[in-house]
């Protein structure tokens, strides 16, 4: 057979010459070998674990410019991996936060308008522990650059920026708020202010009769509206504190002529730790301040005067008061709306929802946050040109809520978050109830009857006491509840919030056509004494309902106080004729059962809480300086003879027994030594003549009876250092 035609190709083709073809280069032979190669080259210029980094690292080997680098990477997981890094690296290193201040606060500002909702969380959670723990005098010298960044990102174009930003405020108000409430052109309060109302209200245009508002660019959340509103509040309350320190006895101001009569009662009550004796100090020429040098001259001078005019300088508190109060007036024309539209939105649906919770819904915190808001906005008037405006706004606003607060049973399936949620909502409204009822401070042209009038149009005052009445009495007391069954503990806390509101229903006029009468103002007055005798309630808790009626006893002996309300006088009841003695000598013996229960706190005390027991000897003090405690003949003479276990006591068997005077210890104990002792003083004065007393027979049986206690503060002040003052003071008598 033939050879096939593949076989024969196949032997052609080793001697078959190839064609070279135009533009094709010449073909490799068979067996040539590529000697050709490829080289990449790895770049590692920062990620070598074998460079020793100088200066503290993390457990990754990064150093704090590593960090602060990858703060401004393109991934946000970075970004967020170098937060966590600077809390590991300032938690290891407790030098590394303060030293490096100022380069990691401008690197974190930077993030609080971040596109990336993780990174901003973290940031927010990397400030909030890296601003409590550096001293805030560390944080002052950046205070521009923070509130540069903050006031901007309170304006961003995008609405959830602006609301994580509130939070970043809120740790600022918590941390150093001096640098977010600074007023005046140079300060921030402003423009935070402004980033507040565009957030809630929108933004504002001024119109040739006043403000006009326009709707907010974004509709937010419950939530969202939660925190801005939450967050506002304690903002104006950290410039409430700015501009005044803590008043207790705020409810009082308006019995007052003026502020500053107001202000000499406050003090009289005011604890003075630097004195030694508040009572009997040798005159001494007052001395003379830098402002008064001039005063020190016969023949002025040119150097003199100019000497004196060197202290001309405008106070800076003018200044600050005049700036807060355009600020509130500012935040008064924008938000009264805001308040109402919160309360019927949410107000009626909180209440619906209490029983079927475990814990307190977003409605029943934004009403609780609604409420503290209008307390810090209405908590004080600045001027009698914006109270009636001021007070008429609010009224309107509790006509609202007054169909739903205060809730008077929670229920019995109410869990414990939510009863403590509902407790401060009925704490906040009593006192803006408080506040309405009571005078405004400062404020000539609106009189109580004006009040009177401007409430009955929007809420009947008679009706409101009458209801809210049983609340109160029931708070003192400590209503019954399913969680406890024997009652809630009146706490200092709760006492400071119901005395504003105890003060205004026993001071106001009774009616007995809207059900508040006489017995009322008792049983509420009953339900004080009986707290301060219960041996459950905490001293703080005591101090403060005995500093509340102390101060209604001394408030009579003020000239300068016109109030209608008089210890020993029961005011006219609409409707009836009950000014009876009966009443008169309730009330009466009621002041008299707090005063007679103080030696025996003294007593409990001892020396274990000498801040309060030094507060106790003072009230009595002043009360005795006045005149305030001959309530009966014999209220003086009760008091000097349960003082006596205080200082010193004769036992049959075991002898002398020093009481609780002599263990006081330090230069603060040593001054409520001497306090006591300027208030054996003063009960020895009312003995030498006891009101009441006529016959000398009963005159030689109480000083007698008294002379018991001069005779104990001798033998306990026998062999210290008091001696002597105590015989100068026995002089006096």
């Amino acid at each position: 057979m033939p050879k096939s035609t593949k076989k024969q190709k196949e032997k052609s083709s080793d001697f078959k010459k190839a064609k070279l073809k135009l533009g094709k280069g010449k073909k490799p032979a068979n067996n040539a070998v590529d000697t050709s190669f490829k080289a990449h080259s790895i770049a590692l210029p920062t990620q070598s674990i074998m460079v020793e980094k100088a200066g503290p690292t993390t457990k990754k080997h990064q150093s704090l410019s590593d960090l602060l680098s990858l703060l401004k990477h393109y991934s946000a997981n970075s970004r967020k991996d170098a937060l966590m890094g600077l809390r590991e690296l300032f938690s290891a290193y407790a030098d590394a936060p303060i030293s490096n201040i100022s380069t990691v606060l401008l690197a974190c500002c930077k993030l609080i308008s971040d596109e990336d909702g993780s990174v901003r969380k973290s940031n927010m959670q990397f400030m909030d522990w890296y601003l409590h723990n550096i001293p805030q005098k560390a944080i002052l010298p950046h205070s521009a650059t923070l509130m540069l960044y903050v006031t901007s990102a309170l304006t961003h174009i995008f609405p959830e920026i602006r609301v994580d930003t509130i939070k970043l405020l809120d740790i600022l108000l918590d941390v150093c708020p001096v640098i977010v409430v600074s007023p005046g052109p140079n300060g921030h309060a402003d423009r935070v202010l402004q980033g507040y109302l565009s957030l809630l209200v929108g933004d504002a245009m001024r119109v040739e009769d006043g403000f006009a508002t326009t709707s907010p660019a974004v509709v937010l959340s419950a939530q969202s509206k939660l925190s801005a509103v939450a967050s506002l509040a304690q903002f104006l309350q950290a410039i409430k504190r700015n501009m005044s320190s803590d008043d207790d006895l705020w409810y009082l101001r308006g019995s007052f002529t003026s502020g500053k009569a107001y202000q000499s009662f406050v003090e009289l009550l005011s604890d003075s730790q630097g004195s030694t004796s508040l009572v009997f100090m040798p005159e001494t020429e007052p001395s003379l301040s830098p402002k008064d040098y001039w005063l020190k001259t016969e023949n002025w001078t040119i150097e003199d005067i100019e000497h004196s005019l060197d202290f001309c300088q405008i106070d800076d508190s003018d200044i600050t008061e005049t700036d807060n109060g355009s600020l509130f007036e500012k935040a008064e024309k924008h938000l009264h709306r805001l308040l109402v539209e919160l309360c019927l939105e949410y107000v009626p649906p909180a209440m619906m929802t209490l029983d079927s919770r475990a814990e307190p819904s977003t409605e029943l915190r934004i009403v609780n946050a609604t409420l503290k808001l209008a307390k810090s906005l209405y908590f004080d008037v600045h001027d009698s040109a914006r109270s009636r405006r001021n007070y008429s706004q609010l009224l309107s606003l509790m006509s609202h809520i007054s169909t739903y607060l205060p809730v008077m049973n929670e229920g019995d399936n109410c869990s414990t978050e939510v009863a403590d949620e509902l407790q401060a909502i009925n704490l906040t409204y009593n006192e803006l109830l408080a506040i309405c009822l009571l005078s405004p401070p400062n404020s000539a042209p609106l009189k109580r009857d004006s009040i009177g009038k401007l409430m009955s149009r929007s809420l009947d005052v008679g009706k409101e006491i009458s209801r809210v009445a049983p609340w109160i009495l029931g708070m003192i007391r400590g209503r019954p509840t399913a969680r406890h069954s024997l009652g809630r503990p009146l706490s200092a806390q709760t006492t400071s919030a119901i005395l504003p509101t105890i003060w205004a229903m026993i001071s106001h006029s009774p009616s007995i056509q809207a059900g508040f009468t006489v017995s009322t103002q008792l049983d509420i007055l009953r339900a004080v004494v009986e707290q301060i005798q219960r041996p459950e309630i905490s001293y703080a808790t005591k101090l403060l309902l005995i500093r509340s009626l102390m101060s209604l006893l001394l408030i009579e002996t003020e000239a300068s106080y016109q109030g209608s309300f008089r210890p020993t006088r029961l005011p006219h009841t609409a409707g009836t004729d009950i000014g009876s003695s009966s009443a008169k000598d309730s009330r009466l013996k009621l002041f008299e059962d707090s005063i007679l229960n103080i030696p025996k706190l003294l007593w409990e005390l001892g020396d274990a809480n000498p801040k309060t027991s030094r507060c106790l000897i003072l009230y009595l003090l002043r009360c005795a300086q006045r005149k305030a405690l001959d309530i009966t003949n014999t209220t003086v003479l009760q008091i000097s003879q349960r003082l006596i276990p205080f200082f010193c006591v004769q036992h049959p068997t075991r002898g002398t027994l020093l009481g609780p005077f002599v263990r006081f210890s330090g230069p603060n104990g040593v001054n409520t030594q001497k306090l006591a002792l300027d208030l054996v003083l003063a009960l020895g004065r009312y003995h030498i003549n006891p009101p009441g007393s006529t016959k000398a027979q009963d005159i030689d049986v109480t000083n007698s009876q008294a002379s018991n206690l001069l005779v104990s503060v001798t033998n306990s002040v026998a062999n210290t250092v008091h001696k002597a003052y105590w015989e100068s003071l026995q002089s006096r008598l």
